[in-house]
């Protein structure tokens, strides 16, 4: 039983230390300075059967920044009403022809903005806490030869925090990374704890 006190105290260090670990994923394409309130803001100026697609350029919304997406005619379409509905349209054969014709004059512009920051306990004894904070924005327009036919937007602020809880876990789990000789140590606590 002595030999497990200081593996014990060394732990303990950790645990009572508080580290986290931060992750940071972002999906973003430097229109607007980053900024997903600007971008909304921006999205109020477009006018519907008025606004062009040189205009909604010069608004900020420009098409060839990293990670917009531009989808012409039937892709279009198949992202706006999904597989599903685009498959059943195009069964009928005898109108296929008109059909692709008249999604030739559509496109769709697809503005994305996702920032998630994720703060996790590195080190715990029993309990293990995540939070989460961040923002989500999708603006789409679709267009109708070069003029903004509609548009929708998407807006989601991300907060969250999970609690995950189970009797020494963070323990056993520090002592198994480190494997090797901290393995018996890991096997006599959990004799020693009952697990």
């Amino acid at each position: 039983m002595r030999s497990l006190i200081p593996p014990l105290m060394l732990c303990s260090v950790f645990f009572v230390s508080g580290c986290t670990t931060t992750k940071t994923e972002t999906k973003m394409t430097g229109l607007f300075d980053n900024d997903a309130e600007k971008m909304i803001a921006a999205y109020d100026l477009v006018e519907k059967d008025k606004t062009t697609l040189a205009q909604l350029t010069e608004i900020g919304f420009n098409p060839k920044a990293p990670n917009v997406s531009t989808l012409d005619g039937p892709e279009a379409m198949r992202a706006i009403f999904g597989e599903q509905a685009f498959d059943t349209a195009l069964r009928d054969r005898k109108n296929i022809r008109e059909l692709l014709d008249e999604l030739s004059h559509y496109s769709m512009i697809e503005v994305p903005y996702f920032y998630l920051e994720e703060k996790e306990d590195r080190f715990y004894f029993s309990t293990q806490d995540t939070f989460r904070d961040g923002k989500e924005a999708r603006l789409r327009f679709v267009l109708y030869d070069g003029v903004v036919i509609y548009g929708d937007k998407k807006h989601v602020i991300i907060k969250g925090h999970e609690s995950e809880s189970a009797f020494a876990e963070g323990l056993f789990k520090l002592v198994e990374k480190f494997g090797g000789a901290a393995g018996k140590i890991n096997d006599l606590l959990k004799k020693v704890l009952g697990k």
